[in-house]
């Protein structure tokens, strides 16, 4: 990583080997490094493993958070927020989604 760090292959295969390891902060931090280093243009796929990796890890909190961080990036995908927002029974926090939608 110390001399490849703008290869989004490097990034994408070291943060699924440490979510496949269960290193949950150090997963986290991998992703949030990841970011950092790679241009915007080649975050796509990087967010995309990023927002499954969170929705999975159970800390409900901590997926939010990095769910609002990705609409900054693509605002586009708050309808799956919201789908989430869903599925961990936080309505209020859905709801406040939704009417960002329709405005």
């Amino acid at each position: 990583l110390v001399h490849m760090h703008k290869m989004p292959r490097i990034w994408l295969d070291y943060c699924e080997f440490l979510s496949s390891i269960h290193r949950g902060t150090e997963t986290r931090k991998a992703f949030d490094r990841a970011l950092q280093a790679l241009p915007i243009t080649q975050h796509q796929e990087l967010w995309n493993l990023y927002i499954d990796w969170v929705t999975k890890y159970g800390v409900e909190e901590t997926a939010i958070r990095v769910y609002r961080r990705f609409l900054m990036y693509y605002p586009a995908s708050r309808e799956s927020f919201v789908t989430y927002l869903e599925e961990i029974e936080q309505y209020e926090e859905a709801a406040r989604q939704l009417s960002i939608c329709l405005n």
